[in-house]
């Protein structure tokens, strides 16, 4: 005779409806694993971008104060850019001009460090302020530096320029 449930299933049926349920569940177990490694993984990696900016930025920052350290002391290794008499003076704003041929680029890391850092230097001509302005006339205009360094992992990933003008001594 039969084994019958309340409902009329037999037990043998009820045990393979228990065996699918069980593996659904297991499926989905799995499912949720995967889907929380990926998400751990995706904040190990966007924590590991945010640290290796903030590194760049760092060495970019210290390129600049050598930079200006370097303006200042007339001691920079290259021959700052002339003041640019055309229609567009941001060389800095040009990937072509960041090459080694160029002579107002400085490189200030070693050939096997990950990191670049560069410096550009341009001649500028430094208007005076609002409080240096009477009647309407000009009292002092200055020659200065622009400085633009550009920091990248040569790998890619971080590429961070920062730029500072500043008076000439």
């Amino acid at each position: 005779m039969k084994t019958r449930l309340h409902h009329g299933f037999s037990a043998k049926y009820a045990r393979g409806i228990v065996l699918i349920i069980s593996l659904v569940m297991l499926m989905l177990l799995t499912i949720l694993g995967i889907i929380a490694l990926r998400s751990a993984t995706s904040e190990e990696r966007i924590a590991s971008n945010i640290r290796d900016r903030q590194l760049v930025f760092e060495l970019a920052e210290s390129g600049l104060r050598r930079c200006q350290d370097e303006l200042h002391g007339n001691t920079f290794s290259r021959t700052p850019t002339p003041r640019p008499t055309g229609a567009d003076p941001n060389n800095w704003a040009k990937p072509s001009n960041w090459t080694k041929e160029n002579s107002a680029v400085a490189t200030y890391s070693k050939d096997d460090a990950d990191v670049v850092v560069q410096c550009m230097a341009d001649e500028v001509l430094l208007l005076p302020s609002s409080a240096q302005i009477s009647g309407g006339n000009l009292r002092e205009t200055r020659n200065g530096y622009r400085a633009t360094v550009k920091a990248y992992r040569k790998t890619g990933g971080a590429t961070v320029m920062v730029q500072s003008v500043f008076p000439s001594v």
